[in-house]
């Protein structure tokens, strides 16, 4: 119970509450809780509340962590922003129907809540007023609702189900961000075009599995917006699922050229489903010859010409030949052409297939003499590389932050030299030198757990290779000093012919692993 000395009142303003907590009734004549008035009193377990009151300020009851109780007496008429933030025990709440607007972060984090009744007469709700709130799983927007503000169900990850109001003027693009891909939001085709991309995306993808049906209005707008999205949608789609492939199907118009990529993609073995509806749907609306060269090319038998693969790769030639500037492509495995309209494909590209994070194996053609600086850079799906037997240089960061390639990096004899930081982020255990090898530049070998490296004798330019391994370096039988002093712990073995550089440096006594030596 409460004691009038619990309270700070001033003019019908409860301007603090300096109880012990619990149970807490506020005396009648109180017109308003005021600002932060209960503010992070953590003991507080529920409070009555007076029918004189009229209004709730700025964070009155934030952060009130064991508040599970509060009834909203009929004759408030106005709650400010985050008066109920992080109360983390609350789980009900009925909101009066002489509220109209629901203002910015009021029940933000409010974990245990799960059920709201709004105001009959609610007009807005505000930025994150219901943000995070991961047990709500149901609530129903009044018909009186004309805007919902950014985020303000962001994070409710317990929603399943919502229906916004025809009179909706104004949503925030962010406003169901986080909730996950099985809500199921129902509104007309304007308001679906206000949403985010992610919360596009799961509408669309519940629509096409098939998981969720909408009105003619909403589904004639995400049918729109899968025909922009097609082929990142098509690569999105999980196993063999006839039912998505089919609904995509019929969203927008379908070039050949697309449908092209999609059976080529399918022509694994592995989606027979997906197979077998590509080729329905070939078979209904695509020419009888153009139909025996999709076919064909799927399977290879035909040689792709120039117009052809500009639609997966763009290239520029130089004195030597054709460079691979660019991978437009959408596959996992990707077979690089030797030759592009009879001229030899000789280099790959700066940033050719840079942040790629669908490639997951690629070939590259023998005729292939150079990988350029940061051709793979941070491919985080690539996972195997069949190097081209006619390689003679990697470049700085080539292959640099690939955190998927891993086992032995076992490089073409032909090699000459690897850049600065050439697999600096991989995660190979073992490595493999050529002995045809003659520079190793800074960093170009930091790439994994290894804790021995045999380098050939051919080697005649060495930087600090093998980046950050720590303690004892041992070259040739030989302890070798490092002059950096904060390498204490992981000792590394390096292997070096008699005579050879590594080796010489090793009978100075000294190997400098951050500066560049050459003999």
């Amino acid at each position: 119970m409460s004691n009038p000395s619990d309270f700070v009142i001033e003019n019908g303003v409860l301007k603090k509450y300096v109880g012990p907590g619990g149970d807490v009734i506020v005396p009648e004549g109180v017109t308003s809780i005021g600002y932060r008035a209960f503010y992070y009193c953590s003991n507080l377990a529920s409070v009555n509340l007076p029918q004189s009151l009229t209004s709730i300020e700025v964070d009155a009851f934030d952060g009130c962590i064991d508040l599970t109780s509060i009834s909203l007496p009929d004759s408030l008429i106005r709650i400010e922003s985050g008066a109920f933030r992080a109360c983390n025990l609350l789980s009900t709440l009925q909101i009066p129907n002489a509220i109209t607007e629901l203002k910015s972060a009021l029940f933000s984090g409010c974990k245990a809540l799960r059920s709201v009744t709004l105001s009959a007469n609610l007009t807005s709700i505000g930025y994150a007023c219901f943000g995070s709130c991961e047990s709500l799983d149901s609530i129903t927007i009044p018909a009186t609702v004309k805007t919902i503000e950014d985020r303000a169900f962001s994070g409710c990850t317990a929603l399943k189900e919502i229906v916004l109001p025809e009179v909706l003027e104004y949503i925030g693009e962010t406003a169901f961000k986080g909730c996950g891909k099985f809500l199921k939001i129902h509104c007309s085709g304007a308001i679906f075009g206000m949403l985010c991309k992610e919360t596009k995306d799961n509408l669309t993808k519940s629509w096409l599995t098939g998981s969720a049906e909408y009105g003619k209005d909403q589904t004639d707008a995400i049918k729109k917006y899968a025909g922009r999205a097609k082929d990142r949608l098509f690569t999105e789609i999980e196993g063999d699922d006839e039912e998505s492939i089919s609904r995509l199907l019929t969203c927008g118009k379908m070039k050949p050229e697309m449908l092209e990529t999609y059976i080529q993609k399918c022509n694994d073995g592995q989606h027979p489903k997906m197979m077998a509806v590509l080729l329905n749907y070939q078979n209904k609306t695509v020419s009888p010859k153009k139909k025996e060269e999709i076919a064909e090319k799927a399977i290879g038998l035909v040689e792709k010409t120039a117009k052809d693969l500009a639609k997966t790769f763009r290239w520029e030639e130089d004195a030597e030949g054709i460079v691979i500037t660019k991978y437009k492509g959408i596959e996992a495995e990707v077979e690089i052409p030797d030759q592009i309209d009879g001229k030899s494909i000789v280099k790959i590209g700066k940033n050719a297939f840079k942040n790629n994070s669908q490639v997951q194996f690629i070939r590259i053609p023998a005729s292939v003499t150079e990988i350029l600086e940061s051709a793979f850079e941070k491919c985080a799906s690539l996972k195997e590389v069949l190097w081209s037997e006619n390689l003679c240089i990697i470049e700085k960061r080539a292959f640099w932050g690939c955190e998927t390639l891993t086992g032995t990096l076992d490089l073409p004899q032909t090699v000459k030299s690897l850049g600065v930081n050439a697999f600096s982020g991989c995660n190979y255990s073992e490595i493999k030198l050529p002995e045809g090898l003659e520079s190793i530049a800074g960093g170009a070998l930091d790439c994994g757990n290894y804790t021995e490296l045999h380098v050939p004798a051919s080697v005649i330019k060495m930087g600090g290779c093998t980046g950050y391994f720590t303690g004892d370096l041992y070259i040739h039988g030989m302890k070798t000093k490092i002059d950096i002093g904060y390498y204490d712990q992981m000792p590394m073995t390096i292997h070096a012919p008699a005579g050879s550089y590594i080796a010489k440096c090793a009978s100075e006594g000294k190997f400098i692993m951050f500066k560049e030596m050459s003999i």
